[in-house]
């Protein structure tokens, strides 16, 4: 963005492995980086030295979290217990899932649609015509480059998980919705983020930009229009 593009500095954009992207681009770039928005911030769970408030507020999440914040947090939960053993699998063996995969439409039609069927809250966004061309995407090239991006950056270094350990000054904003996967409340963020917009959504899932791309693009274009971004704006005379 910066050599090729000439741009001075830029704001960025992530959700699933974008917002691991999204914030080692920070981390390694901050000058550049004014800020950032997400719609997913895989916060860690809080500990009492790092965040005593947010642990405390945790620890009585009955008494003290609303229905939305418990709902995201039983979101959070299945999916843990129930459909991340794929992020296994691929972290250590995608060569053999690739042949597997690679060898059989059908079986790797059903290993994206499970996982649509999931994760997607907005169902009726997504056609069979716009699963065939995602999955298609991934049969052409063939399916190991797609399955190695969690050995690349989850596997034995663990360098992507890195991405979430402490608290960048960037701008933040980030954009709630129920199907997400790996969702927070809003003290998780902050323990990891300068936060500055916080929208959270009644209907969505892990793919906003397919189920409801309205929703995240306006979220965006308050983001970019709120007081903090306006003085980063005028900042650098833009």
């Amino acid at each position: 963005m910066t050599d090729v593009l000439n741009y001075p500095w830029f704001v960025t954009q992530g959700g699933d492995l974008g917002a691991f992207i999204t914030r080692w681009m920070a981390i390694q770039h901050p000058s550049v980086i004014r800020a950032q928005h997400f719609n997913t911030f895989p916060a860690p769970t809080p500990t009492f030295g790092a965040a005593p408030f947010a642990y405390l507020r945790l620890r009585m999440s009955g008494v003290l979290y609303s229905k939305y914040e418990k709902r995201l947090l039983k979101t959070r939960s299945v999916f843990h217990r129930d459909q991340s053993a794929y992020i296994d699998l691929q972290e250590t063996r995608p060569q053999t899932l690739g042949f597997a995969l690679g060898d059989s439409p059908i079986g790797l039609l059903a290993w994206f649609v499970e996982k649509l069927q999931s994760w997607v809250d907005v169902p009726e966004a997504l056609s069979n015509d716009d699963i065939i061309n995602l999955v298609m995407m991934h049969w052409i090239q063939g399916a190991t480059p797609g399955l190695r991006f969690f050995r690349e950056a989850f596997g034995d270094k663990r360098e992507a998980d890195k991405a979430f350990d402490g608290h960048l000054k960037v701008l933040t904003g980030v954009s709630i919705f129920p199907g997400e996967i790996l969702p927070c409340p809003k003290d998780w963020a902050k323990q990891l983020a300068n936060i500055i917009f916080w929208r959270q959504h009644e209907h969505g899932g892990h793919f906003p930009a397919l189920e409801c791309p309205d929703d995240l693009v306006n979220d965006i274009r308050k983001f970019m229009s709120s007081k903090e971004m306006r003085k980063v704006l005028a900042k650098n005379g833009k």
